[in-house]
Protein backbone atom coordinates (compact mmCIF):
# COMPACT_ATOMS: atom_id res chain seq x y z
CA UNK A 1 0.00 0.00 0.00
CA UNK A 2 0.71 3.86 -0.78
CA UNK A 3 1.79 5.69 1.81
CA UNK A 4 2.67 9.75 2.67
CA UNK A 5 4.80 11.47 4.54
CA UNK A 6 3.08 13.40 6.82
CA UNK A 7 3.53 17.08 6.28
CA UNK A 8 4.63 17.98 9.56
CA UNK A 9 5.49 15.24 11.45
CA UNK A 10 7.65 12.33 11.49
CA UNK A 11 5.21 9.66 10.50
CA UNK A 12 3.83 7.55 7.13
CA UNK A 13 0.36 7.97 6.30
CA UNK A 14 -1.54 5.76 4.33
CA UNK A 15 -3.18 6.26 0.44
CA UNK A 16 -6.49 7.17 2.34
CA UNK A 17 -4.96 10.09 4.28
CA UNK A 18 -4.40 12.37 0.93
CA UNK A 19 -8.36 11.73 0.31
CA UNK A 20 -10.15 11.75 3.39
CA UNK A 21 -7.89 14.46 5.21
CA UNK A 22 -6.38 16.74 2.63
CA UNK A 23 -9.04 16.55 0.20
CA UNK A 24 -12.78 18.45 1.57
CA UNK A 25 -14.00 15.63 4.18
CA UNK A 26 -11.04 16.49 6.53
CA UNK A 27 -13.26 19.30 7.36
CA UNK A 28 -14.72 16.98 9.66
CA UNK A 29 -11.05 16.87 11.93
CA UNK A 30 -12.34 20.50 13.35
CA UNK A 31 -14.99 18.47 15.47
CA UNK A 32 -12.45 18.28 18.03
CA UNK A 33 -11.96 21.78 18.31
CA UNK A 34 -15.27 22.07 18.22
CA UNK A 35 -16.02 20.10 21.19
CA UNK A 36 -13.76 21.89 23.01
CA UNK A 37 -14.85 25.11 22.03
CA UNK A 38 -17.87 24.71 24.06
CA UNK A 39 -16.17 25.40 27.13
CA UNK A 40 -14.39 28.28 25.77
CA UNK A 41 -15.70 31.59 27.09
CA UNK A 42 -17.15 34.22 24.35
CA UNK A 43 -13.90 36.60 25.10
CA UNK A 44 -11.56 34.37 23.96
CA UNK A 45 -13.85 32.48 21.03
CA UNK A 46 -11.96 34.84 18.12
CA UNK A 47 -8.73 33.68 19.28
CA UNK A 48 -9.48 30.45 19.87
CA UNK A 49 -10.89 29.73 16.28
CA UNK A 50 -7.96 31.91 14.61
CA UNK A 51 -5.37 29.55 16.66
CA UNK A 52 -7.32 26.32 16.01
CA UNK A 53 -8.07 26.79 12.04
CA UNK A 54 -4.08 27.79 11.53
CA UNK A 55 -2.82 24.83 13.11
CA UNK A 56 -5.28 22.70 11.27
CA UNK A 57 -3.99 23.71 8.07
CA UNK A 58 -0.55 23.56 9.55
CA UNK A 59 -0.73 19.87 10.70
CA UNK A 60 -3.18 18.87 7.30
CA UNK A 61 -1.07 20.52 4.44
CA UNK A 62 2.73 21.40 6.44
CA UNK A 63 4.39 24.70 6.41
CA UNK A 64 4.87 25.65 3.03
CA UNK A 65 1.15 26.05 2.17
CA UNK A 66 0.56 27.47 5.51
CA UNK A 67 2.91 30.07 4.60
CA UNK A 68 1.35 30.88 0.95
CA UNK A 69 -1.47 31.22 3.00
CA UNK A 70 -0.85 33.62 5.07
CA UNK A 71 1.50 35.84 2.48
CA UNK A 72 -2.03 35.47 0.72
CA UNK A 73 -3.95 36.56 3.64
CA UNK A 74 -1.36 39.60 4.62
CA UNK A 75 -1.96 41.21 1.09
CA UNK A 76 -5.65 40.56 0.89
CA UNK A 77 -5.75 42.66 4.01
CA UNK A 78 -3.81 45.84 3.11
CA UNK A 79 -5.85 45.89 -0.31
CA UNK A 80 -8.87 45.41 1.61
CA UNK A 81 -7.32 48.34 4.01
CA UNK A 82 -6.56 50.28 0.50
CA UNK A 83 -10.12 49.77 -0.63
CA UNK A 84 -11.49 51.93 3.01
CA UNK A 85 -8.77 54.34 2.09
CA UNK A 86 -9.90 55.13 -1.22
CA UNK A 87 -13.19 55.52 -0.74
CA UNK A 88 -12.90 57.95 1.18
CA UNK A 89 -10.97 59.56 -1.42
CA UNK A 90 -13.69 60.20 -4.38
CA UNK A 91 -15.18 57.98 -6.89
CA UNK A 92 -11.75 57.59 -9.03
CA UNK A 93 -9.78 56.99 -6.51
CA UNK A 94 -11.93 53.98 -5.14
CA UNK A 95 -12.41 52.72 -8.76
CA UNK A 96 -9.00 52.24 -9.77
CA UNK A 97 -8.15 50.92 -6.18
CA UNK A 98 -10.44 48.64 -6.89
CA UNK A 99 -9.41 48.04 -10.36
CA UNK A 100 -5.84 47.45 -9.62
CA UNK A 101 -7.27 44.92 -6.69
CA UNK A 102 -9.04 42.36 -9.20
CA UNK A 103 -6.28 42.30 -11.50
CA UNK A 104 -3.71 41.64 -8.80
CA UNK A 105 -5.84 39.26 -6.95
CA UNK A 106 -6.76 37.10 -10.04
CA UNK A 107 -3.39 37.78 -11.62
CA UNK A 108 -2.11 35.79 -8.55
CA UNK A 109 -4.65 33.02 -8.46
CA UNK A 110 -4.76 32.04 -11.80
CA UNK A 111 -0.64 32.13 -12.58
CA UNK A 112 -0.65 29.67 -10.25
CA UNK A 113 -2.59 27.10 -12.65
CA UNK A 114 0.87 27.26 -14.51
CA UNK A 115 3.33 27.19 -11.77
CA UNK A 116 4.39 23.79 -9.86
CA UNK A 117 2.08 24.60 -6.95
CA UNK A 118 1.55 20.78 -6.44
CA UNK A 119 5.21 20.38 -5.03
CA UNK A 120 3.00 22.45 -2.03
CA UNK A 121 1.43 18.57 -1.41
CA UNK A 122 2.95 15.81 -2.59
CA UNK A 123 1.62 14.29 -5.94
CA UNK A 124 -1.52 16.99 -6.32
CA UNK A 125 -2.53 18.36 -8.86
CA UNK A 126 -3.13 22.06 -9.76
CA UNK A 127 -6.83 21.78 -9.03
CA UNK A 128 -6.29 19.54 -5.55
CA UNK A 129 -4.20 22.40 -4.26
CA UNK A 130 -5.94 25.47 -5.14
CA UNK A 131 -9.66 24.83 -5.94
CA UNK A 132 -10.03 22.06 -3.40
CA UNK A 133 -7.39 23.41 -0.03
CA UNK A 134 -8.70 26.51 -0.19
CA UNK A 135 -6.69 29.65 -2.13
CA UNK A 136 -9.99 29.22 -4.53
CA UNK A 137 -12.50 29.75 -2.12
CA UNK A 138 -10.04 32.31 -0.26
CA UNK A 139 -9.99 34.78 -3.22
CA UNK A 140 -13.62 35.25 -2.81
CA UNK A 141 -14.06 35.55 0.38
CA UNK A 142 -11.09 38.16 -0.35
CA UNK A 143 -12.92 40.07 -3.17
CA UNK A 144 -16.03 40.45 -1.78
CA UNK A 145 -14.94 42.40 1.21
CA UNK A 146 -12.57 44.39 -0.87
CA UNK A 147 -15.77 45.33 -3.06
CA UNK A 148 -17.37 46.62 -0.29
CA UNK A 149 -14.52 48.47 1.23
CA UNK A 150 -13.68 50.59 -1.92
CA UNK A 151 -17.75 50.65 -2.00
CA UNK A 152 -17.49 52.30 1.48
CA UNK A 153 -20.02 50.16 2.92
CA UNK A 154 -19.51 49.41 6.67
CA UNK A 155 -18.22 46.22 7.03
CA UNK A 156 -17.01 47.26 10.66
CA UNK A 157 -13.50 46.71 12.15
CA UNK A 158 -10.49 45.58 9.62
CA UNK A 159 -8.21 44.57 12.36
CA UNK A 160 -6.05 41.59 11.04
CA UNK A 161 -7.62 39.24 13.17
CA UNK A 162 -10.99 39.95 12.29
CA UNK A 163 -9.54 39.90 8.75
CA UNK A 164 -7.50 36.31 9.03
CA UNK A 165 -10.58 34.76 11.25
CA UNK A 166 -12.24 35.88 7.84
CA UNK A 167 -10.35 33.71 5.13
CA UNK A 168 -8.88 31.25 7.73
CA UNK A 169 -11.83 29.74 9.45
CA UNK A 170 -11.42 26.59 9.10
CA UNK A 171 -14.89 25.26 8.34
CA UNK A 172 -15.46 27.08 5.47
CA UNK A 173 -12.02 27.56 4.40
CA UNK A 174 -12.02 24.29 1.52
CA UNK A 175 -15.18 24.62 0.05
CA UNK A 176 -17.15 27.07 1.79
CA UNK A 177 -20.20 27.97 2.11
CA UNK A 178 -19.16 31.14 1.15
CA UNK A 179 -19.80 34.16 3.89
CA UNK A 180 -19.67 37.91 4.36
CA UNK A 181 -17.52 39.70 6.28
CA UNK A 182 -20.06 41.70 8.26
CA UNK A 183 -22.03 39.01 8.97
CA UNK A 184 -19.58 36.30 9.99
CA UNK A 185 -17.72 38.47 12.36
CA UNK A 186 -21.21 39.51 13.98
CA UNK A 187 -21.52 35.33 14.48
CA UNK A 188 -18.60 34.43 15.51
CA UNK A 189 -18.74 37.77 18.20
CA UNK A 190 -22.09 36.36 19.75
CA UNK A 191 -21.87 32.76 18.98
CA UNK A 192 -22.03 31.25 22.62
CA UNK A 193 -25.52 33.41 22.68
CA UNK A 194 -26.70 30.43 20.33
CA UNK A 195 -25.38 27.40 21.67
CA UNK A 196 -28.79 25.52 22.87
CA UNK A 197 -29.58 21.54 22.92
CA UNK A 198 -31.45 22.58 19.57
CA UNK A 199 -28.51 23.74 17.76
CA UNK A 200 -25.79 21.11 18.85
CA UNK A 201 -29.04 18.29 18.20
CA UNK A 202 -29.68 19.88 14.70
CA UNK A 203 -25.08 20.24 13.88
CA UNK A 204 -24.57 16.68 14.71
CA UNK A 205 -27.59 15.78 12.69
CA UNK A 206 -26.52 17.79 9.53
CA UNK A 207 -22.92 16.12 10.05
CA UNK A 208 -24.39 12.97 9.95
CA UNK A 209 -26.12 13.63 6.68
CA UNK A 210 -22.66 14.89 5.40
CA UNK A 211 -20.87 11.88 6.26
CA UNK A 212 -23.59 9.49 4.94
CA UNK A 213 -23.38 11.43 1.90
CA UNK A 214 -19.75 11.24 1.24
CA UNK A 215 -20.48 7.23 2.52
CA UNK A 216 -22.11 6.57 -0.53
CA UNK A 217 -19.61 8.40 -2.87
CA UNK A 218 -16.70 6.37 -1.38
CA UNK A 219 -18.42 3.15 -0.93
CA UNK A 220 -21.05 3.16 -4.22
CA UNK A 221 -20.36 5.58 -6.71
CA UNK A 222 -16.56 5.27 -6.56
CA UNK A 223 -15.89 1.34 -5.91
CA UNK A 224 -17.18 1.40 -9.50
CA UNK A 225 -16.01 5.15 -10.82
CA UNK A 226 -13.37 5.69 -10.01
CA UNK A 227 -11.24 2.99 -7.53
CA UNK A 228 -10.38 0.60 -10.58
CA UNK A 229 -8.39 3.23 -12.44
CA UNK A 230 -7.03 3.82 -9.15
CA UNK A 231 -8.11 7.58 -9.23
CA UNK A 232 -8.32 9.39 -5.57
CA UNK A 233 -9.79 12.74 -6.19
CA UNK A 234 -12.71 14.63 -4.28
CA UNK A 235 -14.51 15.53 -7.65
CA UNK A 236 -12.68 15.38 -10.47
CA UNK A 237 -13.00 12.01 -12.36
CA UNK A 238 -10.18 11.63 -15.35
CA UNK A 239 -9.45 7.91 -16.47
CA UNK A 240 -13.35 7.02 -16.95
CA UNK A 241 -13.12 9.60 -19.97
CA UNK A 242 -9.79 8.05 -21.43
CA UNK A 243 -11.37 4.24 -20.56
CA UNK A 244 -14.67 5.35 -22.12
CA UNK A 245 -13.87 2.87 -25.44
CA UNK A 246 -14.34 -0.46 -22.86
CA UNK A 247 -17.17 0.69 -21.81
CA UNK A 248 -20.84 -1.02 -22.74
CA UNK A 249 -23.59 1.67 -23.92
CA UNK A 250 -25.31 0.99 -19.99
CA UNK A 251 -22.10 1.77 -18.00
CA UNK A 252 -21.32 4.84 -20.01
CA UNK A 253 -24.99 6.05 -19.05
CA UNK A 254 -24.43 4.49 -15.48
CA UNK A 255 -20.96 6.65 -15.48
CA UNK A 256 -22.89 9.79 -16.49
CA UNK A 257 -25.44 9.49 -13.86
CA UNK A 258 -22.74 8.13 -11.31
CA UNK A 259 -20.45 11.71 -12.22
CA UNK A 260 -23.15 13.97 -11.60
CA UNK A 261 -24.53 12.17 -8.15
CA UNK A 262 -20.88 12.22 -7.22
CA UNK A 263 -20.52 16.20 -7.76
CA UNK A 264 -24.03 16.67 -6.07
CA UNK A 265 -23.21 14.90 -3.21
CA UNK A 266 -19.79 15.73 -2.50
CA UNK A 267 -19.80 19.37 -2.63
CA UNK A 268 -23.43 18.56 -0.05
CA UNK A 269 -22.17 16.20 2.31
CA UNK A 270 -18.63 18.65 2.98
CA UNK A 271 -21.73 21.65 3.07
CA UNK A 272 -23.64 20.19 5.52
CA UNK A 273 -19.94 18.96 7.54
CA UNK A 274 -19.44 22.55 7.67
CA UNK A 275 -23.13 23.96 8.69
CA UNK A 276 -23.10 21.25 11.44
CA UNK A 277 -19.96 22.09 12.95
CA UNK A 278 -20.45 25.68 12.95
CA UNK A 279 -23.93 25.40 14.36
CA UNK A 280 -22.62 23.44 17.51
CA UNK A 281 -20.83 26.57 18.46
CA UNK A 282 -23.71 28.70 17.19
CA UNK A 283 -22.46 30.13 14.38
CA UNK A 284 -25.10 29.62 11.76
CA UNK A 285 -23.59 29.46 8.19
CA UNK A 286 -25.84 30.43 4.92
CA UNK A 287 -27.44 27.13 3.30
CA UNK A 288 -25.63 25.91 -0.16
CA UNK A 289 -27.72 23.19 -1.31
CA UNK A 290 -31.63 23.27 -2.04
CA UNK A 291 -32.16 20.06 -3.87
CA UNK A 292 -31.06 20.92 -7.15
CA UNK A 293 -31.85 18.21 -9.30
CA UNK A 294 -35.17 18.71 -8.53
CA UNK A 295 -34.93 22.18 -10.57
CA UNK A 296 -37.63 22.41 -12.94
CA UNK A 297 -35.99 24.89 -15.24
CA UNK A 298 -32.20 25.77 -16.06
CA UNK A 299 -32.90 29.19 -13.74
CA UNK A 300 -34.38 27.41 -10.98
CA UNK A 301 -30.98 24.92 -10.95
CA UNK A 302 -28.77 27.72 -10.08
CA UNK A 303 -30.67 29.12 -7.35
CA UNK A 304 -30.32 25.93 -5.78
CA UNK A 305 -27.29 24.98 -7.10
CA UNK A 306 -24.33 25.95 -4.27
CA UNK A 307 -26.53 28.86 -3.12
CA UNK A 308 -23.83 30.87 -1.19
CA UNK A 309 -21.72 31.35 -4.14
CA UNK A 310 -24.71 32.08 -6.48
CA UNK A 311 -25.42 35.16 -4.20
CA UNK A 312 -21.64 36.33 -4.28
CA UNK A 313 -21.35 36.18 -8.36
CA UNK A 314 -25.18 37.89 -8.36
CA UNK A 315 -23.88 40.73 -5.90
CA UNK A 316 -20.16 41.03 -7.29
CA UNK A 317 -20.18 40.07 -10.78
CA UNK A 318 -23.52 40.25 -12.10
CA UNK A 319 -24.88 42.88 -11.15
CA UNK A 320 -22.31 45.28 -11.22
CA UNK A 321 -22.04 44.51 -15.19
CA UNK A 322 -26.11 45.52 -15.69
CA UNK A 323 -27.84 42.71 -14.66
CA UNK A 324 -31.12 42.20 -16.31
CA UNK A 325 -30.71 45.53 -18.35
CA UNK A 326 -27.37 43.14 -19.95
CA UNK A 327 -28.91 39.47 -19.21
CA UNK A 328 -27.32 37.93 -21.81
CA UNK A 329 -23.80 39.62 -21.59
CA UNK A 330 -23.83 39.55 -18.20
CA UNK A 331 -24.74 36.32 -17.78
CA UNK A 332 -22.29 34.82 -20.11
CA UNK A 333 -19.47 36.35 -18.02
CA UNK A 334 -20.48 34.80 -14.74
CA UNK A 335 -20.27 31.83 -16.17
CA UNK A 336 -16.82 32.31 -17.76
CA UNK A 337 -15.25 33.71 -14.75
CA UNK A 338 -16.73 31.18 -12.60
CA UNK A 339 -16.00 27.92 -14.63
CA UNK A 340 -12.31 29.95 -15.69
CA UNK A 341 -12.07 29.83 -12.26
CA UNK A 342 -12.37 26.09 -11.48
CA UNK A 343 -9.79 25.35 -14.39
CA UNK A 344 -8.36 27.52 -17.29
CA UNK A 345 -9.33 24.69 -19.82
CA UNK A 346 -11.16 25.12 -23.07
CA UNK A 347 -14.04 22.83 -21.60
CA UNK A 348 -15.01 25.52 -19.51
CA UNK A 349 -15.57 28.13 -21.79
CA UNK A 350 -17.57 25.22 -23.55
CA UNK A 351 -19.46 24.68 -20.45
CA UNK A 352 -20.07 28.51 -20.19
CA UNK A 353 -21.25 28.63 -23.73
CA UNK A 354 -23.56 26.09 -23.08
CA UNK A 355 -25.28 27.06 -19.77
CA UNK A 356 -25.62 30.95 -21.34
CA UNK A 357 -27.06 29.32 -24.17
CA UNK A 358 -29.50 27.22 -22.11
CA UNK A 359 -30.49 30.03 -19.86
CA UNK A 360 -31.46 32.29 -23.23
CA UNK A 361 -33.57 29.60 -24.89
CA UNK A 362 -35.03 29.33 -21.23
CA UNK A 363 -36.28 32.79 -21.02
CA UNK A 364 -37.01 32.15 -24.76
CA UNK A 365 -39.33 29.55 -24.34
CA UNK A 366 -40.83 31.41 -21.31
CA UNK A 367 -41.99 34.12 -23.15
CA UNK A 368 -43.50 31.73 -26.29
CA UNK A 369 -45.29 29.87 -23.58
CA UNK A 370 -46.75 33.44 -22.13
CA UNK A 371 -47.87 34.18 -25.43
CA UNK A 372 -49.42 30.53 -25.99
CA UNK A 373 -50.31 29.01 -23.09
CA UNK A 374 -52.66 26.89 -24.64
CA UNK A 375 -50.19 24.97 -26.64
CA UNK A 376 -50.31 21.14 -26.58
CA UNK A 377 -46.62 21.21 -26.66
CA UNK A 378 -45.96 23.96 -24.37
CA UNK A 379 -48.68 22.08 -21.91
CA UNK A 380 -45.84 19.24 -21.93
CA UNK A 381 -43.03 20.81 -21.40
CA UNK A 382 -44.10 23.15 -19.04
CA UNK A 383 -45.07 20.41 -16.76
CA UNK A 384 -42.64 19.75 -13.47
CA UNK A 385 -41.97 16.40 -14.32
CA UNK A 386 -41.12 17.59 -17.88
CA UNK A 387 -39.21 20.20 -16.54
CA UNK A 388 -37.09 18.21 -13.58
CA UNK A 389 -35.98 15.70 -16.40
CA UNK A 390 -35.10 18.04 -19.15
CA UNK A 391 -33.06 20.32 -16.80
CA UNK A 392 -31.28 17.07 -15.29
CA UNK A 393 -30.34 15.38 -18.14
CA UNK A 394 -29.12 18.85 -19.51
CA UNK A 395 -26.60 19.63 -15.94
CA UNK A 396 -25.90 15.97 -16.30
CA UNK A 397 -24.79 15.99 -20.66
CA UNK A 398 -23.08 19.42 -19.70
CA UNK A 399 -21.33 18.27 -16.50
CA UNK A 400 -19.20 15.47 -18.75
CA UNK A 401 -17.73 18.56 -20.18
CA UNK A 402 -16.57 20.03 -17.19
CA UNK A 403 -14.94 17.01 -15.85
CA UNK A 404 -13.08 16.28 -19.09
CA UNK A 405 -10.49 18.63 -19.90
CA UNK A 406 -9.43 17.26 -22.87
CA UNK A 407 -12.67 15.79 -25.28
CA UNK A 408 -15.22 17.67 -23.61
CA UNK A 409 -16.94 14.63 -22.84
CA UNK A 410 -17.42 14.22 -26.44
CA UNK A 411 -15.87 10.89 -26.10
CA UNK A 412 -19.01 9.72 -23.76
CA UNK A 413 -21.42 11.50 -25.75
CA UNK A 414 -20.64 9.31 -28.90
CA UNK A 415 -20.29 6.42 -26.53
CA UNK A 416 -24.07 7.16 -25.56
CA UNK A 417 -25.63 8.57 -28.61
CA UNK A 418 -23.67 7.77 -31.78
CA UNK A 419 -22.52 4.26 -30.90
CA UNK A 420 -25.56 2.70 -30.68
CA UNK A 421 -26.92 4.22 -34.24
CA UNK A 422 -23.72 3.06 -36.16
CA UNK A 423 -24.25 0.08 -34.53
CA UNK A 424 -27.98 -0.77 -35.37
CA UNK A 425 -27.52 0.20 -39.02
CA UNK A 426 -24.52 -2.08 -39.52
CA UNK A 427 -27.04 -4.41 -38.25
CA UNK A 428 -29.69 -3.65 -39.96
CA UNK A 429 -27.07 -3.55 -43.27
Amino acid sequence: MRVYPHPVLPIDLPEWWRYKAQMPPGVFLFIVPVLLGLLVPQRWMRTYLLVTSILMIWLTFGYFFLLAILGATLLGWALCLAGRWASGHGRGAARLVLLAGWVVSNAIYFSLFYLPVNRLLDGSTHLDVLLLCGPGFMLFRFLGLFCDACAGKDVGSLRPDRYALFVLFAPTFRLGPMTRYAEINRQIDTCKSRINRYNVLKGFGLILLGWVQLLIVDEVINEWLVDPYHERTFFFTRQIFAHVSSLSWLEAVAAMYMIAFRFLLGFSGYSHFAIGLCLILGIILPRNFNWPYLATNLQDFWRRWHISLGAWLRDFVYIPLGGKHRRLAATFVVFLYCFLWHQPALNMVVFAFLHTGGLAAFHGWRTWSERCPESTLCRMVSSNVSGILITFHFWCLTTLVMFDAEYCGLGMMKRIFVDPILHLAKSLA
